[in-house]
């Protein structure tokens, strides 16, 4: 629907009509010929994950992340996929075409979804995961610009090394 643009003819054709279909067959024939995907942000997660190809649901946020930057910094970026190569090189494609339609604004709006929605705590691989990814790319960009002496500063916040010991 985003993709076509914001109509309520797209609307209806895209949800209203599926919808109806999927709840009269369902009362017809007493089972749903197609899985509803759930509401909210893991609905949202598992359908990007059928989209993109990505085999776990925790890789979905680090494409949406690379989806939510600039082609000219995301394309860079090592591919979340795991295939050790840069987005560049690997998922360009899908990437740049889902970026024209949709737009960096809208992956940014999900991307905030998603984090707001991942668990916390130990027990919580996304997460883990996630961490581990942000500091990886933070320390490689850091890499390329030296910080000068005592300015240096921590991975993940603003403020100088010193003072988050």
């Amino acid at each position: 629907m985003l993709a076509e643009g914001l109509s309520l003819v797209g609307f209806v054709e895209r949800c209203v009509i599926p919808y109806l279909y999927r709840y009269s067959y369902l009362k017809m024939y007493g089972e749903a010929p197609f899985e509803d995907l759930e509401h909210g942000p893991t609905g949202i997660a598992e359908d990007l994950r059928l989209l993109l190809g990505l085999r776990r649901e925790s890789d979905v946020l680090p494409f949406v992340s690379l989806l939510a930057m600039r082609k000219r910094h995301a394309n860079k970026e090592r591919c979340p996929c795991g295939s050790g190569s840069r987005l560049g090189r690997c998922h360009h494609r899908l990437a740049n075409r889902l970026r024209s339609r949709l737009g960096g604004y809208w992956f940014r709006v999900v991307e905030q979804q998603l984090v707001s929605s991942v668990p916390s705590g130990k027990a919580s691989g996304v997460r883990v995961r996630l961490t581990e990814w942000a500091e990886e790319r933070v320390s490689r960009s850091r890499s390329r610009e030296s910080p000068t002496g005592d300015q240096s500063m921590s991975p993940l916040s603003l403020q100088p090394a010193e003072a988050n010991r």
